[in-house]
């Protein structure tokens, strides 16, 4: 009994208020930059995401688009979306030599509108609750290093998705940035002054005389294309930056065999960011990132600051529906 129960007389345990056990969670607060433009969002310069978004249902089948058509079918909706991605989710978790990433902890936030009026999204992530921090910040609660895995780096990842597009059947886009850091403080932790990519744009033609050509939204360091056949063959093409991002399926080296029209059928697009705040030797470029010296491809977490990826769409299209 506590010594207040036990002098009152009374038999039954006093109520105190526990703090949590340190031993069993830590608390770790992100400063979060502003969540990317949703699809068909996109409109460039000082106004980034200025596009009106609608989303057009009719049955199983949904598109997004920068104005309602002048007449829908009967039962099809045109309702305005929000022009940013919905939210984010938040991971942590320590990079193990060998085994790869082992999660710590995770939480999530969303561009919070005010009621139903979709002109207040603001692309700001928010968490709810009386003690939630301020917007752009995130909170996160989190196991320490433990059983074997201490003394090893932290990875911070932020995963922006769109929960429109979460019905999309030909394929959901992300943008994530990541954080390497040999500590959590408890705050004043941010994303090595990377922002969330954009959804990249384009057209692909598949097929042994197809082609890509890619439309840029925002800056990456680098981009890649991935070509596949729907199953475990694939194609990998990256170009810097600077590059154009078109090219015909043609000119790719191919070796004796392969079919070069089943292994061009679908495609993504991706672009990336270096920079993570990793405080070993990283890659400062591109070019750096691929030579041949054995030391950076097989490191790519500890670099990549910044990716996103976006499927292109049976028309051909990528992010634009």
């Amino acid at each position: 009994f506590s010594p207040a129960a036990r002098a009152a007389g009374d038999a039954n345990f006093e109520n105190v208020t526990l703090a949590p056990n340190t031993l069993l969670m830590l608390e770790a607060e992100y400063d979060l930059p502003d969540l990317p433009c949703a699809p068909k969002g996109f409109a460039g310069g000082g106004n980034r995401c200025g596009n009106d978004v609608f989303k057009v249902v009719d049955g199983d089948n949904e598109i997004f688009v920068n104005e309602c058509p002048a007449s829908l079918p009967a039962g099809a909706t045109c309702d305005k979306v929000s022009s940013y991605t919905s939210g984010t989710v938040l991971l942590t978790g320590v990079v193990v030599p060998g085994q790869g990433l082992v999660p710590l902890g995770i939480t999530a936030a969303l561009d919070d509108a005010d009621g139903d009026n979709t002109d207040d999204f603001d692309g700001v992530a928010a968490q709810a609750g009386d003690n939630a921090p301020a917007d752009g910040k995130l909170r996160l609660d989190y196991a320490p290093p433990h059983d074997g895995v201490e003394g090893n780096l932290y990875v911070t990842v932020a995963i922006a998705l769109d929960i429109n597009s979460l019905t999309d059947s030909t394929g959901l886009g992300a943008s994530i940035i990541t954080q390497v850091s040999r500590s959590l403080p408890r705050t004043g932790n941010a994303f090595a002054g990377n922002s969330f990519l954009e959804s990249q744009g384009g057209s692909f033609t598949p097929g042994a005389t197809g082609t890509f050509a890619l439309t840029k939204k925002g800056e990456a360091d680098f981009y890649r294309v991935n070509l596949d056949d729907g199953g475990e063959s694939e194609w990998n093409v990256w170009f810097d930056g600077s590059h154009s991002g078109s090219f015909n399926v043609a000119d790719l080296p191919a070796a004796t065999g392969v079919d070069v029209a089943a292994r061009a059928t679908h495609a993504d697009v991706q672009a990336f960011a270096l920079g993570t705040g990793y405080d070993g030797p990283s890659p400062a470029s591109f070019a750096e990132l691929v030579a041949f010296d054995g030391r950076d491809l097989d490191n790519l977490l500890y670099y990549l600051g910044g990716w996103s990826s976006e499927a292109c769409r049976a028309d051909g299209l990528c992010d634009e529906q």
